[in-house]
């Protein structure tokens, strides 16, 4: 072999072992990128959940506040109602 083909075998070699380390850090990205898209979705999952949990509280406050705000009316028309009885009576009274 000629001092070219020798210089051209050794640059070729290092090369290929610089392709080789190269292609090994690519891999290594390709894992690390993987692993953060798998961390991410699963992140993203239990945010989905716990909107999920939210919104179901909510509409369960929904509901009890409806119940308390439907108890209050019926409680104040009877109180009103009482009132205007109250006051018939009362003007009744006065009359006599």
């Amino acid at each position: 072999m000629n001092d070219s083909t020798i210089r051209l075998s050794a640059d070729t070699s290092a090369l290929s072992d610089s392709l080789s380390k190269i292609a090994e850090e690519m891999t290594a990205m390709k894992d690390a990128v993987s692993s953060l898209a798998a961390a991410m979705g699963a992140n993203l999952d239990a945010s989905a959940k716990q909107a999920e949990a939210t919104n179901a509280a909510i509409h369960g406050l929904d509901d009890s506040v409806k119940t308390v705000t439907d108890s209050i009316e019926a409680q104040t028309k009877t109180v009103t109602d009482l009132g205007s009885e109250q006051s018939k009576v009362t003007k009744e009274i006065s009359k006599a």
